[in-house]
């Protein structure tokens, strides 16, 4: 809570370096066996994608007012001038939130690459490679299975994700089997596996 207050701080221009922060410090506490995983991301290649998105809504501001200037120089009387900036306004929000969006998926897709090109486990060295496009038709696949069957489809987004997940991940480096070990950590072992097989997390 603390960091995303921090990365709200300067007008939101921290948020990358809270989210970068947070990941890396979540990757950081976690293990695999007695391995634990080392996240160095950067926030800063992200930054660029990010400004993007931080200053749509002032251009869009800005071409809002150009545009109505230019509606009203050109439309006589009240009733064309009314149906010019209705017209003028839809056009504006619609082109504002594809806009938006687009530039948000653009963002995320870099971060993510970014992020994961940071994490490592014992010798072994993590990639992401989805692009923008790749994201963009993952989501618009997933609206269009869920919309096309009636809402039925939704169970299988779960199984798209992953396979997307899987199919653009790279891990470079060695395996070392003999050290990849399972934890030795003492815990205790009565009702292991219990809470799983009665899937209790579904309540």
């Amino acid at each position: 809570m603390g960091k995303s207050f921090v990365g709200s701080l300067a007008l939101g221009l921290l948020i990358p370096w809270s989210m970068m922060s947070l990941w890396n410090e979540r990757w950081n506490k976690m293990s695999f066996g007695p391995h634990m995983f080392q996240s160095a991301g950067d926030y800063r290649p992200t930054f660029k994608r990010f400004l993007l998105f931080y200053l749509l809504p002032f251009v869009g501001v800005i071409a809002g007012g150009v545009l109505f200037a230019m509606v009203a120089s050109r439309s006589e009387g009240a009733t064309n001038f009314a149906v010019a900036s209705f017209f003028a306004i839809a056009a504006l929000v619609l082109f504002f939130y594809l806009a938006l969006g687009l530039i948000a998926l653009a963002f995320y897709a870099k971060f993510f690459r970014v992020a994961v090109d940071g994490l490592s486990l014992s010798g072994l060295n993590f990639h992401f490679y989805a692009s923008t496009k790749q994201w963009l038709l993952l989501f618009l696949g997933d609206i269009a299975l869920v919309i096309c069957t009636l809402g039925i489809g939704a169970i299988f987004l779960q199984y798209r994700h992953w396979k997307f997940f899987i199919t653009h991940m790279g891990v470079t480096g060695e395996i070392y089997t003999d050290e990849l070990t399972q934890s030795q950590t003492k815990t205790a072992r009565h009702g292991e596996g219990l809470l799983d097989a009665l899937d209790v997390g579904a309540f």
